[in-house]
């Protein structure tokens, strides 16, 4: 385990305090120690918070106040993805605008976070707290039975559960609504569908400029975003834990096929099998009964997504637009 006795107290306090049900807390009352073992629990998938955030487009109406649900390390991202296609709604065209003077290489972007956040232990979170009265026979059988140490291990990555893989976890946007503009909410009960579906070049551009600004307002920040701000959040990185990108991984050469296919798409359109096999060059075509596990392994490793379910189609995440771009350069 960690070196660091305060953190160690700090997680196992937090899991014994965290109620089932969402609660009321204040962030700035949480001690240094206890704000990092928060982070390290999301990530772990063991505590779900609920954030309220604005977003403004310098000179350009309307704002957007948006409350937001994660877990896990990929949580955020998965939130996100529908409050920036939204904002490509609204901010669009003025961002279009943005991009051709550059207006001196600063980002046009601004978010804060607003009011009190929530929070609550998830289903693992509540099996990690009646572990933490175990203790397990012996040091070994710590990698497989539920107690103390294997709880902590996990979420520190360390002992058994240093090369654990990372928590992917889950996010969703629960309320959007702009300002000023109709006083009524808009309450989502599922995550909001809206296309980007414009250039696809275009709507990356403002993609990697806002999801990192998101980010860092998430992560307690105050961010303007710009090339320089946190990376956005790929799967298998740990916005959370304060860890690094993760490696890629290893592909092989029909995955990397199948995910350059998925890369010549628009980021926001969902693909099929047969519209994969059809976009691949004549040298690397595959049937669709091949692209279709090569697919489900894309998803197991975070790179592409089918956010509407198995027969919606599939697209690629950020993680999995980065990858195919390294893999041209």
């Amino acid at each position: 385990m960690t070196a660091d006795p305060g953190i160690n107290h700090a997680i196992e306090s937090l899991i014994r305090s965290i109620p089932e049900r969402w609660t009321e807390f204040d962030h700035d009352d949480l001690s240094a120690a206890e704000q990092k073992a928060l982070r390290l629990l999301v990530a772990a998938g063991l505590v779900e918070r609920r954030i309220a955030v604005r977003g403004e487009m310098a000179g350009h109406a309307p704002a957007l106040e948006f409350t937001v649900d994660a877990t896990g390390e990929f949580g955020i991202v998965e939130a996100m993805n529908p409050v920036a296609a939204e904002m490509w709604t609204k901010w669009g065209a003025a961002f279009s605008s943005w991009k051709a003077s550059e207006a001196g290489g600063t980002s046009p972007f601004r978010f804060i976070k607003t009011g009190s956040e929530r929070w609550r232990l998830t289903e693992q979170g509540v099996e990690a707290r009646k572990d933490l009265d175990v203790e397990a026979p012996s040091a070994g059988s710590a990698a497989f039975v539920g107690s103390h140490q294997r709880v902590m291990e996990f979420i520190l990555r360390t002992g058994n559960q240093t090369h654990r893989p990372p928590v992917r976890g889950e996010g969703r946007l629960v309320e959007l609504k702009s300002l000023p503009g109709s006083a009524a909410p808009m309450v989502l009960g599922s995550p909001l569908q809206v296309a980007l579906s414009n250039s696809g070049e275009l709507a990356a551009a403002f993609r990697e400029l806002v999801v990192p600004a998101l980010a860092a307002a998430l992560k307690e920040t105050t961010a303007a975003g710009g090339a320089d701000s946190s990376p956005a959040l790929p799967p298998g990185s740990n916005a959370d834990s304060e860890t690094n990108e993760s490696p890629a991984p290893a592909l092989s050469v029909n995955e990397i096929a199948v995910l350059r296919a998925l890369a010549s798409f628009n980021g926001s359109q969902l693909v099929s099998a047969r519209q994969i096999e059809e976009r691949m060059g004549a040298g690397e075509r595959l049937s669709q009964r091949s692209i279709q596990p090569i697919v489900r392994r894309l998803i197991e490793l975070g790179l592409a997504q089918r956010p509407s379910g198995d027969r919606s189609g599939t697209r690629l995440t950020l993680a999995g637009s980065r990858l195919a771009n390294r893999l041209d350069d």
